[in-house]
């Protein structure tokens, strides 16, 4: 091939394939939330602002942040797709598709310049076709779906991005010795720990490569020689180390897994799990977001013999397919290094799932490009016309499992569905599903898929749990008893099940039991204390126990601010008001406010509450938050009328009653007569009467608006009217001795009108 053929090579197929990797990935854009980290968006204040203060806190957290990893660029990724598009999912899956899309061509021209400098004889020649069958295959491959799909995938593809330049730069460097080149690769390597763990294993990569590429005849490194060459590697070592130790020591990794599994097991496990990843690769079907894969709890000697057998086999064959030498030994280096730290010798949210192939599968798709052009040069000699068309087909084929795929990622219902689809076995799988199938309001279906959880695995505590509470909501109040006390026999230590327990106990009407389950939810705590002492207080409320009940929701409130809703905020005073606290009531509501989470209704009732205390000012503030969350609700408006009205605001009240009377039919002569009050104090004293006049039209025995408007004619007078509606309120207040007072005043300032000498 000739040099302008090689670079036409590239000037037309990188373009054509970048460009492919965007279209296959659109139908992404349409995807949602699925259930599975959805808060890190949706409810994450970090990524709500790039203020100096903000992005202060993303990369010096505070120590209330110690447990979670620490993954800032994540965080500051996010915050700048937030800034452009809020939390619609299409703009963080496009930051996936794009970063991907980025990592085809950073594979590309790292595979390129690995051919040309260490790719043989053979292969040197080849450079750019093997670097674009490397970035076709990495494209293409159905196994990248998850990383790309999901709106957390984000995390991973930014920290490949950042992976490949560092170790692009860093091959660089070995043979330029251009300083600047080993600043950009370790500043580069920063970037990518801050943004997610798994780039812990670069200097393993590194490392690799100084073993198998670097060393020249006498045992001598490229540039730095000997052992300056192995000091180069230290500063990728030690911030690997210093992260290490934080998530080992101090985040929610640790050595120890969940089920108490041994060591050793988990040892023997590891070429079970890189057999199973190198299967996904070879025969890219079955592919979920959750595999059935675990430790077991012994040691299965022949299972683990006979997968080490598998790996060396596989692991000749790929030397092999990459024509041997550095290269194929350099892409065996780069997946086991790239997976060693997901492959269950620490605990990980799941053994086995397709984003942590991500960066392994780099080195795969190294051995695989050099490999497809070896074998269509092959195929091309003894099978002529046949190799292209073959090798079309194989590239359709992924192609369409990929597009095929990113349907599992629209919601939570698709997700678990291909999972139950695929290992209809899996208990775990079932039991999600059956979790978004209740989120869907399908509970009927969602019983089922409990109940079939349960068939596959008997000690499944949760799932009992969630099928109590169901069939509670079902009206089976024996059922979800029975269910529920499985459910706490099998997880006694859940404190999510003795909530749930107690729920399903106080709606029965058992306060005892619901009481000391609530009471078991707040030792127990794992995070929902908060809820137990809510709920606990709820039932003393209704045991008239305000003092314990007073307490427990003033602790829950300390503990659980901002997770309550604002229904429970306002179901809280509501109750309070009941019991005639209404001052704890307004207190506890404050503290809602001060949160951030009140509702409309919970806002109104604010109001109204400090409208009864004479906090007048404050209650206009309060409803007309309510107003900005609910024009449409005519009682907002109503009590904004008597509060702007009782702090002096005569001619916005007038307003606030208009605006309630263009809302309510049912109560409009309260309304009118509030208003005639509040137009007389303005000045508008025809409209006044006029108020009072349609209030009485709709309701001719309504006394409080004869006695005002009695009064407004004696203001005014007028006798003859003033007489008139004197008559009527004596009607109507026959019988009523606490009127008679009034009815009284009334009658001596008419008097007053006939003898004024008086």
């Amino acid at each position: 091939m000739t040099e302008l053929s090689k670079k036409g090579l590239v000037r037309y197929a990188l373009p054509a394939i970048l460009l492919f990797s965007v279209l296959l990935y659109l139908p992404s854009l349409d995807n949602g939330y699925v259930g599975w980290d959805d808060g890190v968006i949706r409810d994450n204040p970090g990524i709500r602002s790039l203020s100096l203060s903000s992005l202060y806190q993303m990369f010096i957290p505070s120590s209330s942040a110690s447990l979670a990893s620490y993954q800032p660029l994540r965080t500051l990724a996010y915050a700048l797709v937030y800034a452009v598009g809020g939390t619609r999912l299409c703009w963080f899956f496009l930051l996936n598709v794009l970063l991907h899309t980025a990592n085809v061509l950073l594979l590309f021209v790292t595979v390129r310049y690995l051919t040309e400098r260490w790719g043989g004889c053979r292969l040197s020649g080849r450079a750019n076709q093997v670097g674009l069958a490397a970035a076709l295959l990495f494209a293409l491959h159905p196994t990248h779906v998850e990383v790309v799909s999901w709106h957390q995938g984000g995390k991973q593809t930014l920290m490949a991005a950042f992976f490949l330049v560092s170790f692009h730069c860093y091959l660089r460097f070995t043979q330029e010795g251009r300083l600047r080149l080993y600043l950009y690769s370790f500043v580069s390597y920063l970037a990518a720990l801050s943004t997610q763990p798994g780039a812990i294993s670069l200097p393993l990569v590194l490392a690799g490569a100084e073993l198998i590429l670097l060393r020249r005849a006498g045992g001598r490194l490229a540039v730095g020689g000997g052992r300056a060459g192995w000091l180069r590697l230290l500063p990728f070592f030690i911030p690997a180390l210093a992260l290490g130790y934080h998530l080992l020591f101090v985040s929610t990794v640790r050595w120890t897994s969940p089920q108490e599994i041994p060591l050793v097991s988990r040892l023997f496990t590891v070429p079970a799990l890189w057999g199973h990843y190198l299967v996904k690769l070879l025969v890219p079907v079955n592919i979920c977001c959750r595999y059935p894969l675990q430790a077991p709890p012994s040691v299965s000697l022949q299972s683990g013999l006979a997968w080490l057998v598998f790996l060396a086999v596989s692991g000749w064959l790929f030397f092999r397919l990459a024509g041997g030498g550095r290269l194929g030994a350099l892409a065996l280096v780069f997946f086991a290094a790239g997976l060693l730290p997901t492959s269950g010798l620490v605990t990980t949210s799941t053994l086995m799932a397709d984003r942590y192939l991500y960066i392994p599968a780099l080195g795969i798709f190294l051995a695989a490009g050099s490999g497809t052009v070896r074998l269509l040069d092959y195929a091309g000699g003894k099978f002529k016309g046949a190799a292209m068309p073959l090798a079309l087909a194989a590239a359709i084929g992924m192609a369409a499992i990929t597009l095929a795929r990113q349907r599992d990622w629209r919601d939570p219902v698709s997700l678990w569905s291909r999972v139950v689809e695929v290992y209809p076995g899996h208990s775990l799988a079932v039991f999600n599903l059956a979790f978004a199938r209740a989120g869907r309001g399908e509970n009927e279906k969602a019983i089922e898929l409990y109940r079939r959880s349960i068939a596959l695995d008997p000690s499944y505590g949760d799932a009992w749990a969630n099928l109590a509470t169901l069939l509670a909501d079902r009206g089976e109040t024996s059922r979800a008893v029975t269910a529920v006390e499985r459910a706490t026999a099998l997880r006694p230590d859940r404190a999510e099940v003795w909530l749930k327990r107690g729920i399903i106990y106080a709606e029965a009407g058992m306060d005892s039991v619901a009481l000391e389950s609530f009471t078991r939810t707040v030792v127990l705590d794992d995070g929902l204390a908060w809820k137990g002492l809510y709920n606990r207080a709820m039932v003393l409320l209704a045991r008239k126990n305000y003092r314990q009940a007073l307490a427990d929701f003033t602790e829950a409130v300390r503990l659980g601010a901002p997770d309550f809703e604002g229904s429970q905020w306002l179901k809280m005073a509501s109750s309070l008001q009941r019991a005639n606290l209404s001052v704890q009531a307004a207190g506890l509501l404050e503290r809602g406010a001060q949160a951030g989470t009140l509702d409309a209704a919970g806002w109104r009732t604010l109001g109204n509450l400090q409208l009864i205390a004479g906090r007048n000012p404050q209650a206009v503030q309060s409803l007309l938050r309510a107003a900005a969350l609910d024009s449409a609700d005519f009682r907002v408006w109503t009590l904004l009328g008597v509060a702007r009205h009782q702090a002096g605001q005569a001619a916005g009240a007038v307003e606030a009653y208009r605006r309630a009377l263009a809302l309510d039919t049912a109560n409009r002569p309260e309304i009118l007569n509030n208003l005639g009050l509040a137009l007389q104090d303005a000045g508008d004293f025809p409209a006044a009467e006029r108020a009072w006049l349609d209030a009485l039209e709709l309701d001719r025995n309504y006394l409080e608006a004869r006695f005002n408007l009695a009064a407004f004619y004696i203001n005014r007078r007028q006798r003859e009217p003033a007489a008139e509606q004197l008559r009527e309120v004596r009607r109507l207040a026959a019988g009523r001795p606490q009127t008679a007072e009034y009815v009284e005043k009334i009658q001596n300032a008419l008097d007053k009108l006939d003898n004024p000498t008086h």
